[in-house]
């Protein structure tokens, strides 16, 4: 089973979000993931604005997706 990578930290000295491309790289270069399709999703906003909802949707949606073939 996969697991969630932050490949974005926005905790940085600029204020601005930073992309961690050895955090990329590690997932790209997996053992088992070069034959895998890749989703690279970004969510943004505001306090209690439904992020969480929307990322639990799709996660239900691919599971129900796999179960289902």
């Amino acid at each position: 089973m996969g697991e969630a990578v932050q490949i974005v930290d926005l905790a940085t000295a600029s204020g601005r979000p930073s992309l961690s491309i050895s955090r990329v790289k590690r997932i790209i270069n997996s053992r088992g993931t070069q034959e895998l399709p890749a989703i690279i999703v970004s969510i943004g906003g505001v306090a209690r604005s439904g992020k969480s909802f929307l990322l639990n949707l799709m996660v239900n949606y691919l599971q129900y997706v796999e179960a289902v073939s």
